[in-house]
């Protein structure tokens, strides 16, 4: 290579390096068990609310598979066949609790107990099957000749959950009947050909039918956990010599920061780059300030322009309108002295003061004072210290959340 290159090479490196963004350290949490399918996830949300919206919910999604053939086709379906089933504001729910998982411990909970029920029947090698007394029945004509073979009487009846669906019957608790209990991923072929045949005999009052979700081919990947709030802390162990070198600013005042012969900012080696392109020095030593000056740079505001900062962000929130709102709130809350500058200049409405002033009225009569945190939902006051976004949601809907009964 030519050693002219060298240079103009080595300024272009560094031009386009420090134009680069860092990528961030991005955490995540899985659980233990694999990730859940979407479907039955929906399925105990909808479960939650009423149960015969749950076997209509089966029944709308029998093929669902044949016309969905992606994740988003198929969240698209599952949200289309939800909706007419929940109320608006359970339906809403049902968006976010998908988003979040709710459901998944749950789903985790059968698919343990068909573990467990497969350790005592053996091996099953269909992704859906139905045991009755203790006798596995993979397609609907095997279950024709086990109910013809055992006739009406229940030999040895199953255990049952209290979390166990059971689908309508005409039988009474005195009526004797063997119970068939269905083990299938909604969904599927199978699912939808065992199900039909088991609704059938049970309004036909020949039998007990009751359902418990099992994914056969269950994903490689372990369920990603949602509203968890991750710190990661790195500390660099390696300590930079410096001095009280004053570095002047454009404005001549003097600032104390780092020494002309500190060697490493913003990641390059400037005394590296100094020797071996000493031609660069002078240009490497302005970029090298005007990295600095970016790092030390702190907007100067005045006592005054301080006093209405609070309004003024809730100002600049509120003219982001309804779908920017929250996103204004996060990133002033988490870059507010680079913004306290701009957020200086926002004019606040009448109204807003107004607003802000009657609220500081009304919670005074409560003990909170302005200046004070207070977090409430549907007028239910909600301890800031302990409460993570699956304690804000089942006390929005108590439902969301079921307890496990066994």
């Amino acid at each position: 290579m030519n050693s002219r290159l060298l240079p103009v090479f080595a300024l272009l490196w560094a031009v386009v390096h420090c134009q680069h963004t860092p990528k961030p350290i991005t955490a995540v949490l899985h659980a233990k068990w694999p990730r859940t399918p979407l479907l039955v996830e929906a399925s105990e949300f909808v479960a939650s609310e009423d149960n015969s919206a749950f076997w209509r919910f089966v029944e709308a999604t029998a093929d669902i598979h044949s016309t969905a053939h992606t994740d988003k086709g198929l969240y698209d379906a599952v949200l289309e066949q939800a909706e007419p089933l929940l109320s608006p504001l359970a339906y809403s729910l049902f968006i976010f609790a998908l988003s979040l998982h709710t459901q998944s411990p749950r789903v985790e909970m059968y698919q343990q107990v068909a573990m467990e029920r497969l350790r005592v029947l053996g091996e099953v090698g269909c992704p859906a099957f139905v045991d009755v007394s203790g006798k596995v029945a993979c397609s609907v004509e095997e279950l024709d000749t086990i109910l013809q073979e055992d006739g009406a009487e229940e030999s040895t009846p199953p255990q049952l959950f209290g979390f166990d669906h059971h689908y309508p019957s005409r039988l009474g608790a005195q009526d004797h009947a063997p119970t068939a209990v269905l083990y299938a991923e909604l969904g599927t072929q199978e699912c939808s050909a065992l199900h039909s045949a088991l609704a059938a005999l049970s309004r036909e009052g020949r039998l007990r039918y009751v359902f418990r979700h099992y994914v056969k081919r269950q994903s490689q990947r372990k369920m990603r956990l949602s509203g968890y709030g991750v710190e990661l802390a790195v500390k660099s162990t390696e300590y930079k010599a410096m001095d009280d070198a004053q570095i002047k600013q454009e404005d001549g005042s003097q600032v104390v920061g780092e020494a002309e012969g500190s060697d490493e900012v913003e990641g390059f080696l400037f005394n590296t780059l100094k020797s071996r392109h000493p031609s660069l020095s002078q240009q490497l030593g302005e970029w090298r300030e005007h990295l600095l000056q970016g790092a030390r740079e702190m907007p100067e505001l005045r006592a005054w322009q301080l006093q209405d900062l609070g309004y003024q962000a809730s100002q600049r929130m509120l003219s982001a309108g309804p779908d920017l709102a929250l996103k204004v709130l996060r990133d002033t809350a988490q870059n507010l002295p680079a913004l306290a500058k701009s957020l200086s200049r926002t004019q606040v409405s009448k109204e807003l003061r107004q607003e802000i002033k009657n609220n500081q009225k009304i919670l005074s009569m409560y003990g909170i004072e302005p200046g004070s945190n207070i977090l409430l939902l549907n007028g239910m006051v909600l301890q800031e210290e302990s409460t993570d976004i699956f304690k804000s949601a089942t006390a929005a809907f108590p439902t969301l959340i079921t307890p496990t009964h066994t």
